[in-house]
């Protein structure tokens, strides 16, 4: 992702609208005010949490490290047919109302 700039800022943007909407709501539910000093669920769940984001994170760098190997999005390659560079026009040449003629460049 250090090339590619539209990568980086979506997966940014990911992680900070997941990391909102989660932490928003966690700490109220999972470290209630009444349990407190004692959160012997809170710890669990976070435990749980930190190791389930550990595991996305190595399925999510395995799978890059595949797709970097096999060079799936690599965004320097140069095709060889560019749709911007191909010329497809079509001449119409009106001689009267009648006669209409069309030649493919």
């Amino acid at each position: 992702m250090k090339d590619d700039n539209e990568a980086r800022s979506f997966t940014t943007g990911a992680m900070m609208t997941i990391g909102w909407a989660f932490f928003s709501f966690y700490p109220i539910t999972v470290f209630p005010i009444l349990e407190a000093p004692q959160w012997t669920k809170g710890y669990t769940v976070n435990i749980v949490f930190i190791i389930c984001y550990w595991v996305l994170f190595l399925v999510g760098q395995y799978l890059w490290r595949c797709d970097v190997r096999t060079r799936k999005f690599d965004i320097n390659k140069q095709d060889d047919e560019d749709d911007l560079q191909k010329t497809r026009a079509i001449h119409v040449e009106v001689v009267d109302d009648k006669e209409t003629k069309e030649t493919r460049v």
